[in-house]
């Protein structure tokens, strides 16, 4: 088991207290967007004090000195940080369902590129230079037609 992102060897002591790092470790996915990638001890197994380590610690010493003492508190106990557990696996489901979104915007992306530069790249050159030869000429006859109409000396103006 791992310290969180510490350089430990462990994320929890012999006696059940996390002694890894609380800090949260994220990375960037696209440019918009993060995804935590992680979640420390105490989000899944507890805080110090009220953890699994503790709570089965006080099952086995109940269960040793009085079987039937403390035991319905420490199956409540259990109880609630077992769901704790369950939500921190919903909550990784969460991360994974965010991720695989992203992926799928990716991959959409992608495609829309793919077809735009195959578009561009499957320009039938000799039709393009047709067109655009045709559309010059065009131009030039417009211009001089422009230009006949209006060959008027200073001399023709005045008069």
């Amino acid at each position: 088991m791992s310290g969180g992102a510490t350089s430990g060897t462990t994320a929890y002591s012999n006696v059940g207290v996390y002694t890894g790092d609380t800090n949260a470790v994220t990375t960037r996915v696209d440019a918009e967007s993060t995804v935590r990638i992680e979640l420390n001890g105490p989000e899944v197994f507890g805080a110090d004090g009220a953890n699994f380590y503790t709570v089965l610690t006080s099952i086995a010493a109940n269960l040793r000195s009085n079987p039937a003492g403390d035991l319905a508190t420490d199956l409540t106990n259990l109880d609630a940080l077992l769901q704790r557990a369950g939500d921190a696996q919903a909550t990784i489901g969460t991360r994974i369902s965010q991720l695989n979104e992203l992926k799928d915007v990716t991959a959409d992306k992608d495609v829309d590129i793919t077809g735009a530069l195959g578009r561009v790249e499957d320009t039938d050159l000799s039709k393009a230079i047709m067109e655009l030869t045709l559309q010059q000429t065009g131009y030039e006859a417009a211009l001089r037609a422009t230009a006949s109409v209006m060959q008027g000396s200073l001399m023709d103006f005045l008069r």
